[in-house]
């Protein structure tokens, strides 16, 4: 009984955090996210993803690493 109700406070707590994130998200004007304060260089695939995402960059979900760095560069966020 004890490890179900840890489950769901657990369960509960992960919920929280994803509205919380939703809701960052939402307010944050484009290029000022997460991941907006890492040079482009340093950056993963998922956060040069992320940036693009918040840049509204067309066609980002078909960009591999290095298209999504220029692509992030070129829109004036070269870090």
């Amino acid at each position: 009984m004890a490890m179900k109700r840890l489950l769901i406070g657990i369960v509960g707590l992960a919920a929280l955090f994803v509205c919380a994130v939703a809701v960052l998200r939402r307010n944050a004007e484009p290029g000022e996210g997460v991941v907006a304060t890492r040079p482009v260089e340093n950056m993963t695939r998922d956060e040069l993803y992320e940036l693009a995402r918040e840049l509204e960059i067309p066609g980002r979900s078909n960009m591999k690493k290095a298209e999504l760095r220029a692509a992030v560069s070129q829109a004036g966020r070269s870090g």
